[in-house]
């Protein structure tokens, strides 16, 4: 059946039958517990209510089964009073209790016999440690968002959990390259009330959608321990969403900073390094009106919020260019470079209560963005970045909820998710399409144009439905999530100024890379498809998490026209199916144990197979099976920047050396064929498992540890193999690294285990993508330990943690060349060669870092007189890449006669050709840590009822730390061109933030 026929029929069944918001991966707040007499025994048949006005039915109510046992599931986080009657009993109440997010709180009640106009009132304490649950989460409520120094992005909170690695900006703009416990990227996802913003199955990391701030009641940031409903292991931020109520409650925060207010953290060793400029703010600011309340009081409450802001940061060692047209770049050190964010949000939100049973939430955001200078970095000029808007870029949820009963839970939502992000040509300065953009070799410099333009559009639709059936004893719950492609197929196109990019080699032209454009693609997802079952099944003092997961992926490529270019007759291309066509079967357990009974240790324990993020819709399509790009060495005889060569001519001629791939300029889709056994079939899609073992204390009423183990493996692994070549047809070089740079520990020292290609077999190729194992074992697996204290007393939160943890890796196979290349191809590995990627020995070809450490930690407390101080500390390893902590390394472009003498002939591309090659073994040169710590300071100017308003000093980095996050790691033998370990990103230098919060 069509895909999209099949979405329909499912909609309009689940509309039917199924009329239910997506409960589970939402708050899964709930309460549970059991209800007994004064003598011990269990109490069957007693009402049980949660009642709290952040319900829009006001009152959720079930009975105990046959074992005493309730639970109440499904509740939106906030302050409860729970309520426990039974005739010829005393009623119980429980007063004032605070149910977080995404956490199972046990309430359990003693009930004695007595008159039933007899009420006992208790105060609630909300318990530390979830004794059913075998998720790991974070939870970050209200008060707390809204008191730590922050930029107001759910990213940013992320990034206080100790294991959560990628990005350290707290003050903005948010990383969203996240990873935990060995993830990958692709496996973060950021969502809304549960609705998963995720693009396509690309993963959080390509999503161009930052929420309003204003409208978000508690953020829970998931990181180990999903349960069936997850399709993912990685990092999973939830925000769950204002919804009003029956009082009309506004709030307005603004926020400001410029360099004036900011220092400087340049040292005299980074000035000796040649750095004469580092991270700083320039401006920033934030304007977020929000507010709501009843349009009809129990029937229908509005939430509204809209957020000006905007970010401006300036870029360590990143200037404009004196003359953005010269060849050679020559900054102008008076203007440095920043960064920008702008961002215009709107957002709504309505929710109503249909009927006694039928809860009905809308919800409309938009985020109206713009990133003028986008990819500005120290080694990319602002002329080499593109204007960037991103727009349309909003979301529409629609979810529907109805308790049929006590016990039976139906929930349904759908979400529109429109994107367009448009990578045009710069405007400040302008560049035009004939502009060509240069890379120096030497240091990585990028500028005059940008590498590659691009127009992207996605459009995906989201359909989930679940069915809970709850008793005390089980939570049984099936459903299903449907994504497709809406409006047609996702569509991005790729342009490049000149048709082509140089490269040049201490300012002289060495290369030049060609590209077959007009290059555009569409690819589809026809149907992603999750299908659960689970249950939480609760056994005395043990609790059951077990439930398994269909996951069904599959996509396609339409018919593709693309027009003549210059190097490019005019194609078409047929349509694709099964690109891929994936099935998988993933079992999840977790077992929770209440080791005293008390409710206050829980040891836990938990394993999952989970598929890895990434979809190869684009790798299989045609157009990217061509081969769509390939290099020329070049020697600019005449001097005059313009290639003069014959491109019709694969071989050398005039000024060009031989062409790298010689399928390039044909229309060949088939350059590049995926195995079927990769694109289709039962388990053979990229997967990890994920386990873990832990214990959980509550040592106090306000203390709480976590201790926990945590291993990762990877599965499924592919490779590139050019069917046309063999080990064989590789020659041995050798190369001495240069000795120009003391810091280098092989300097000047002879480095073996590099290959070329012999010249006979030279751009041949026609690759074959295949599962590794066909070749040898590959594989990638974390270890870690993380250990955490939760301390909260009267007027003081306090949280600290450390992670302990690596990624071994290793692929000790020959696929091809006898190297391994350091940049692989998306899903695919090792890469295909290039001059440009780094090549490193086979002796390399396993990778078992130490163990690296970080700490995180965060805290507030109230003072006397409305005062309350508020901190966040990390202390994380350098340096950070792809969400990953990795080593120092370094990159060196040789040239032909350094290479010759070992290798006894000229390189394959020529006597004007280079080969980049990689000095240093792995992780044999280690950074330290970035450590920063931020502050804020508030104080409450006036109090009373609802209204409020609050003056706050943000202070960040406050030490004024200068420690490095990144730093450039191509070494140059030239000392004048040598940048090797300059810093490329640095910690901003301390500035301070005045804000305001006016709540009526």
């Amino acid at each position: 059946m069509n895909a999209r026929r099949l979405f329909v029929c499912m909609a309009t069944v689940a509309s039917l039958i199924l009329p239910v918001l997506v409960y589970g991966q939402t708050s899964q707040s709930a309460l549970a517990g059991v209800v007994k007499d004064t003598t011990g025994a269990v109490l069957p048949g007693v009402t049980v209510e949660a009642a709290s006005p952040v319900l829009i039915e006001r009152v959720r109510s079930v009975t105990t089964d046959s074992s005493g046992l309730y639970r109440i599931v499904d509740l939106r986080p906030g302050t409860y009073t729970i309520t426990f009657t039974l005739p010829g009993f005393n009623t119980v109440k429980v007063q004032d209790f605070d149910l977080r997010a995404d956490f199972v709180a046990t309430v359990n009640a003693d009930m004695k016999v007595g008159e039933l106009n007899e009420t006992i009132t208790v105060s609630g304490e909300a318990p530390l440690v979830d004794v059913q649950s075998t998720t790991k989460s974070a939870v970050y409520d209200k008060e707390v968002i809204e008191s730590l120094p922050n930029n107001r992005q759910i990213q940013s909170l992320a990034q206080t959990i100790p294991a959560v690695v990628g990005g350290q900006n707290i003050d903005g703009p948010a990383s969203r390259s996240l990873s935990v416990h060995g993830s990958r990227i692709a496996e973060t996802n950021s969502a809304i009330d549960g609705m998963s913003d995720r693009r396509g199955s690309a993963g959080g990391q390509a999503v161009t959608f930052y929420m309003n701030e204003g409208s978000v009641q508690e953020v829970s940031v998931r990181t180990d321990g999903g349960d069936a409903e997850a399709q993912y292991s990685g990092v999973w931020m939830n925000a769950i969403p204002k919804e009003g109520g029956n009082q009309w409650n506004w709030s307005v925060v603004g926020l400001f900073a410029n360099k004036d207010l900011s220092g400087s953290n340049l040292s005299d060793k980074y000035i000796a390094q040649g750095l004469t400029a580092v991270n700083g703010m320039k401006r920033t600011w934030d304007f977020n009106p929000n507010g709501g309340g009843p349009l009809v009081k129990d029937k229908l409450w509005f939430y509204g919020a809209y957020r000006n802001n905007q970010i401006e940061k300036y870029v360590a060692d990143a200037f404009y260019s004196k003359d953005p047209l010269a060849w050679t770049f020559n900054p102008d050190t008076t203007r440095q470079a920043a960064d920008t964010q702008v961002h215009r949000n709107y957002a709504v939100r309505l929710t109503w209560q249909a009927s006694a049973r039928n809860k009905v939430n809308f919800s409309y955001e938009k985020d109206r963005r713009i990133t003028p200078l986008r990819r500005v970095a120290a080694t990319v000029s602002p002329e080499a970045t593109t204007y960037t808007p991103f727009y349309p870029n909003a979301i529409t949820t629609v979810t529907w909820r109805v308790p049929v009963n006590s016990k039976l839970l139906l929930d349904t939502g759908f979400m529109r998710y429109v994107q367009d992000w448009d990578e045009r040509r710069q405007i400040n300065p302008a560049v035009d399409f004939g502009t060509i953009s240069v890379t120096e070799d030497s240091t990585g410099q990028i500028y005059r144009a940008s590498t590659v333009y691009g127009h992207n559009f996605d459009n995906p639709l989201t359909f989930r439905s679940s069915l809970a059936y709850v008793t005390g004893t089980h939570s049984y719950k099936t459903g299903f999530s449907l994504r497709v492609r809406g409006n047609g197929p996702t569509y991005n196109n790729i342009s490049v100024n000149g048709d082509m990019n140089y490269n040049f080699l201490n300012g002289v032209p060495r290369r030049i890379t060609l590209f077959a454009t007009p290059i555009e693609q569409n690819n589809d997802v026809k149907s992603d498809l999750g299908l659960f079952a689970q249950d939480s099944w609760a056994m005395n003092r043990m609790t059951i998490n077990y439930g398994v997961r269909f996951d069904y992926l599959n996509a396609a490529v339409p018919e593709q026209h693309l027009a003549a270019g210059r190097f490019v007759p005019e194609r078409n291309f047929a349509a694709v199916k099964n690109a891929p066509n994936w099935r998988d079967v993933n079992p999840r357990l977790g077992v929770s144990y209440d080791l005293f009974g008390d409710g206050k240790t829980a040891v836990k324990a938990t394993i999952g197979r989970y598929i890895s993020g990434g979809s190869l819709a684009s790798n299989v399509n045609p157009v990217n099976t061509s081969v769509n790009q390939a290099t020329r060495a070049w020697t600019d005889l005449n001097g005059n920047y313009v290639p003069d060569c014959d491109f019709t001519n694969p071989g050398t001629n005039l000024e060009c050396g031989p062409l790298s791939n010689l399928n390039f300029g044909k229309v060949n889709p088939t350059a590049t064929r995926f195995d079927k056994e990769v694109l289709e079939g039962w388990g053979v899609r990229p997967y990890n498992w994920s386990v873990s073992a832990g214990i959980q204390r509550q040592l106090t009423r306000g203390t709480s540890i976590d201790i926990g183990y945590f291993r990762r493996w990877y599965g499924n692994f592919t490779v590139v193999d050019n069917q046309l070549v063999e080990p064989s047809d590789y020659d041995p070089f050798c190369i001495t690294a240069p000795a120009n740079d003391p810091r280098l520990p092989v300097a000047g020292k002879q480095i073996c285990g590099f290959y070329d290609i012999k010249p006979a077999k030279n751009g041949q190729s026609q690759n074959l993508v295949r599962l590794a194992k066909h070749y040898g074992d590959q594989s990638e697996v974390y270890n870690g330990v993380d250990a955490s204290m939760n301390w909260r007393v009267e007027g003081l939160t306090l949280f600290g943690g450390v992670s302990i943890g690596r990624t071994a890796t290793s692929q000790c196979f020959v696929v091809d060349a006898p190297v391994i290349y350091l940049t692989p191809t998306p899903l695919v590995s090792p890469s295909t060669p290039t001059a440009t990627n780094a090549q490193t020995p086979m002796s390399n070809c396993e990778v078992v870092p130490p163990f690296l450490k970080q700490w995180k930690g965060y805290g507030v407390y109230a003072l006397p007189w409305g005062v309350s101080v508020s901190g966040t500390f990390q202390a994380v390893p350098q340096p950070q890449s792809g969400g990953q902590y990795t080593a120092i390394t370094a990159d060196y472009v040789a040239t032909n006669a350094e290479i010759r003498p070992t290798l006894g002939r000229d390189l394959a591309a020529g006597a004007n050709g280079t080969a980049t090659v990689e000095l240093l073994q792995p992780y044999s040169l280690l950074g330290g840590h970035t450590k920063q710590f931020d502050m804020r300071v508030a104080k409450l100017l006036a109090s009373s009822g609802k209204r409020r308003v609050r003056l706050s000093l943000d202070m960040y980095n406050l030490f004024n730390s200068n420690d490095w996050q990144t730093i450039n790691t191509r070494l140059s033998s030239s000392n004048a061109t040598n940048r090797w370990q300059r810093p490329t990103l640095i910690l901003q230098a301390r500035y301070i933030q005045i804000g305001t919060q006016i709540d009526f």
